[in-house]
């Protein structure tokens, strides 16, 4: 069998040993089995979780203290947006290859669990209906699945749809409401938004808003990259 990560050929005693052991190392090559940097490991923002030199608020997020709809309280990133990262969503969210989500559930998971026992509740951020018809599958409710934990969808995502990705600076920073609640949900005290990448923080402020407005009192997020 080959790497799912770099393609090289992966020893054929390699999968059984991993087996036993519970390590990735049955769909990777030993080189592989972590290839993304854990910003726990590093100094990062005090706020958005972004990689920096020092522990302290970034420049983005000082920003952000500017604007009134920001009240996403504080965003914690697993894995640094980089090369690795970049080639992660584009095999899972654009090319649909489901595989290389083994490769961040373990870490995913165990950060779940710590927030579900301090009372979040989990919300993944919602896709938009273009970005459904494209992917035909929603990637973060499909990670959660894989991590066995219980989520709640509150949000639903009203938005145009044009990715993040597509738009301009100022375009993100523009900030037109995209979600609105569910009808008939029970409102919980607090909210653990999941998404795969922080970029400038609109989208994730923006769905913080529209959960305080309904009478959510704590609301962070958790993503895989910033």
């Amino acid at each position: 069998m080959k790497c799912l990560w770099c393609g090289e050929e992966v020893d054929r005693a390699q999968p059984i040993l991993s087996f036993l052991l519970g390590s990735n190392r049955k769909c990777t090559c030993v080189h592989c089995e972590k290839p993304f940097m854990e910003l726990k490991k590093h100094p990062t923002c005090l706020e958005c979780g972004r990689l920096m030199t020092k522990v302290e608020v970034c420049p983005d997020c000082q920003k952000w203290h500017q604007v009134k709809e920001a009240v996403l309280l504080k965003n914690t990133a697993l894995y640094a947006y980089d090369e690795a990262g970049r080639k992660f969503m584009e095999l899972f969210k654009f090319v649909g290859d489901t595989r290389v989500t083994v490769l961040v559930i373990k870490e995913l998971r165990q950060e779940l669990l710590k927030y579900q026992k301090n009372g979040f509740v989990l919300c993944p951020l919602p896709s938009s209906e273009a970005s459904l018809m494209k992917r035909e599958f929603e990637t973060i409710p499909y990670i959660l699945e894989q991590c066995h934990v219980s989520t709640v969808s509150l949000l639903e995502h009203i938005g145009s749809g044009k990715k993040q990705s597509e738009k301009t600076r100022q375009e993100r920073l523009q900030l037109k409401q995209p979600f609105k609640i569910k009808e008939s949900v029970v409102i919980p005290k607090k909210v653990l938004l999941v998404d795969d990448v922080y970029t400038t923080g609109a989208t994730l402020h923006l769905a913080a808003k529209a959960l305080t407005e309904m009478g959510v009192e704590e609301v962070e997020s958790l993503t895989l990259f910033r």
